[in-house]
């Protein structure tokens, strides 16, 4: 069994846009991958991962929930799509066309201020937690410019109550020129850690 220090986050892969290797709820955030490379990487199917497309111009990035595990090729990663502009608008490539980059289970960006995330477009998390609280969680999880003054909502929320009776969870995603919702949204389905008898309050 591998440890945790030995588990790899990345792999190199190629993204197919093919829609029908899913069900008929089609997604636009959803993407399908090899069963045994997301084991090896420590992930389930329902987890989020970052994909990145290196360009001439830089990485374009955008996360995806994985949806399902498949036991074909262990590089391919297929992406759903509800509309045929879906996958461009996100990587600028036609829909039809697959594209070579890195799959990354590292979904936040780690040791950036908010100024810097902005700054370089990224995607990143706060928590505030005292590992006793069992009251109320405040949840933002497209805070940033994805979904405008939500993590403003959560952080005044936190404020007006004690510390000792709630945590708070913020994501921030940037995208410079705009465009932070189509690469950084997730469509969440949220269930509290079992310590927490807990209400949640999704902003």
């Amino acid at each position: 069994m591998l440890r945790r220090n030995e588990i790899e986050t990345a792999y190199a892969a190629l993204f197919e846009p093919n829609n029908d290797k899913f069900s008929d709820q089609h997604s636009r955030e959803y993407c399908s991958a090899n069963g045994h490379q997301i084991r090896m990487m420590g992930l389930n199917t329902g987890q989020q991962v970052r994909i990145e497309r290196p360009t001439a111009n830089g990485t374009t990035l955008a996360l995806y929930t994985i949806s399902g595990a498949h036991d074909e090729e262990p590089n391919s990663v297929f992406l759903d799509y509800k509309d045929p502009e879906d996958v461009g608008k996100r990587f600028g490539l036609p829909t039809t066309k697959p594209l070579q980059g890195k799959i990354n289970g590292q979904v936040t960006a780690v040791g950036l201020t908010d100024a810097e995330a902005k700054a370089y477009s990224e995607f990143i998390e706060h928590l505030a937690d005292n590992d006793y609280n069992s009251e109320l969680a405040v949840i933002a999880p497209h805070g940033g410019d994805i979904e405008e003054h939500t993590d403003e909502q959560a952080q005044h929320v936190a404020e007006q109550l004690s510390s000792n009776c709630v945590s708070v969870w913020i994501c921030k995603g940037f995208k410079k020129g705009g465009g932070a919702f189509g690469r950084w949204h997730i469509t969440y389905s949220i269930s509290a850690p079992s310590r927490w008898p807990i209400s949640l309050a999704f902003l």
